[in-house]
């Protein structure tokens, strides 16, 4: 009685088994296992409880940049990011960021208005 939700149970051997998901995270309490034999005898364990803890799980950084600009043109790129660990927060950090570009670790905007002094490329941006 009172099996997990994210469980599966075989009457046949008694085995109680499954993987819990991040929504899963709680308890389940009062869980009973009994057994009963061919003459109808039973026994029971003890009710016990199972708590799943969360795992941290990695948020999820999603979004197609523009990879071109022309000089003296506003360019803005935001990423967009998700995390199903409820109460995460994010911060962004970049690496090969054009000179003529800021950037937010909050948002993890990358924004800027080349000139003629940065006609090129940057390459290997990450963010």
């Amino acid at each position: 009685t009172n099996k997990p939700s994210w469980a599966g149970f075989s009457a046949t051997t008694g085995a109680l088994t499954g993987t819990p998901t991040n929504d899963d995270v709680g308890v389940t309490a009062g869980i009973v296992i009994t057994a009963t034999d061919s003459a109808g005898a039973t026994a029971s364990l003890t009710a016990f409880s199972v708590t799943v803890s969360n795992t941290n799980d990695a948020p999820v950084i999603t979004g197609t940049p523009t990879i071109t600009v022309a000089q003296d043109e506003a360019y803005r790129f935001t990423p967009s990011v998700s995390d199903v660990d409820a109460g995460d927060t994010q911060t962004f950090s970049i690496t090969n960021k054009p000179s003529w570009a800021g950037f937010s670790a909050t948002t993890g905007a990358l924004t800027g208005t080349p000139t003629n002094d940065d006609v090129g490329v940057t390459a290997g941006i990450v963010i």
